[in-house]
């Protein structure tokens, strides 16, 4: 071999670029020891002039673009959010924009969880001033292929219970079919979720008159019902729902062989106006009881301003009771709203004078997207006597 140094310099200077092109050998770099070392014993050798070494040297100090790696089969881009679950009785817009829409769902699970807890401190007439866990809700939510949606919740408040167990089906809005434990399609108020309520707590009406409410079932029963709407345009049109249910409640069964009717149709004549009737009939009971209820709604929604009211009767075999409440609120800005509501309810018809009205005025701040505070200030009249009410509340949701 005539010349072994050029040999072994053009082998050297071949595995250096190779390795290097490779990346191959991360400690390979222009402030190495081992570079150094390496360089200083190939100059003493001979087989490396100082020129070249320091072109090696330099060519070790310059960064060296990473070729491209290999497409990961098993990394695809995050699925698309799940469409939020529509609602099987459109509505007017909610009073309150904070909605506990499920998040975003980066681990791509093949469904959506969202929550919210509420505590609150009150001081009523009729009971101790208190600081109490109002609400300790999880929601689980996912898509029945491009036919329908499953939706589950859950409290944990006192002991864990379930609220909601059911599956929409229905590819067409004015068409869709709901089965499980959900929600009775009865009264504007009672449909909103509690974490979209403008004021504290619902008004007395809904509470003690409203089907699945007046027997502690948070508005909720067991069975089916047919729902829908149609647009007449992009802000008018009518909305139905349709359906049976036991009318014992929640996670419970049936305990007579008769069951529940409702209806619900809703008008939106004009953009943000809408009128709504219900109409609900059945037994409860083993003696099977007469249950009857019905009720008429408004809402109108114009910029800052938001009214709406409900008027409600009801018959327990021969009780009979009915009740109203109207509720104004102003939009200060998107961080502050300004509310007043006064409801009245009647328990019982035959007596005279028993009727409690509730005066309310409210104000709710808003600070982070997925954090409300809510204070409630009044009084309650019952018999020409007058009571303090104040009602706070402090909602988180995820």
């Amino acid at each position: 071999m005539r010349n072994p140094g050029n040999l072994l310099r053009s082998v050297f200077i071949l595995i250096f670029i190779s390795v290097s092109v490779s990346g191959a050998a991360p400690a390979w770099a222009s402030d190495s020891p081992q570079l150094d070392q390496l360089l200083n014993i190939l100059v003493r050798k001979r087989i490396l002039t100082a020129q070249e070494a320091a072109s090696v040297r330099s060519a070790a100090a310059e960064p060296q673009t990473p070729l491209p790696a290999a497409a990961d089969s098993s990394s695809t881009a995050p699925a698309e959010a799940l469409a939020e679950a529509r609602d099987r009785l459109t509505a007017p817009p909610p009073p309150q924009d904070s909605s506990i829409a499920p998040r975003e769902n980066p681990l791509r699970l093949p469904f959506r969880i969202s929550g919210y807890g509420q505590g609150q401190w009150t001081s009523q007439p009729g009971a101790y001033s208190t600081f109490r866990l109002r609400r300790a809700r999880l929601r689980v939510i996912g898509d029945i292929g491009k036919m329908g949606f499953y939706w589950l919740e859950f409290d944990a408040v006192n002991s864990p219970s379930l609220l909601d167990a059911y599956a929409t089906l229905g590819p067409k809005p004015y068409l869709k079919l709901t089965a499980g434990q959900f929600r009775i399609p009865f009264s504007q108020e009672s449909l909103w979720s509690s974490a979209n309520l403008p004021m504290v707590e619902r008004s007395q009406v809904v509470n003690e008159l409203v089907p699945g409410r007046d027997n502690g079932s948070n508005g909720r029963d067991i069975g089916a019902d047919l729902a829908g709407t149609h647009n007449f345009t992009s802000r008018t049109g009518v909305d139905y729902a349709f359906g049976v249910f036991n009318g014992d409640g929640i996670n419970t069964t049936a305990d007579n062989n008769r069951k529940n009717i409702v209806a619900r149709l809703a008008a939106r004549p004009a953009p943000g106006l809408a009128f709504t009737g219900d109409y609900y009939h059945g037994n409860t009971g083993p003696g099977e009881t007469s249950r009857g209820r019905g009720g008429a709604e408004y809402s109108y929604q114009w910029r800052p301003l938001m009214v709406m009211g409900e008027f409600i009767r009801g018959n327990d075999g021969t009780l009979h009771r009915h009740g109203w409440y109207a509720l104004e609120r102003w939009q200060f800005s998107p961080r502050w709203q300004g509310l007043f509501r006064v409801d009245s309810y009647d328990a019982n018809t035959a007596v005279k004078n028993d009727t409690t009205s509730i005066y309310l005025g409210g104000l709710n701040w808003l600070p982070e997207k997925n954090l409300r505070f809510q204070l409630n200030v009044g009084a309650r009249e019952q018999k020409a006597v007058w009571k303090p009410d104040l009602l706070s509340q402090m909602q988180f949701s995820f």
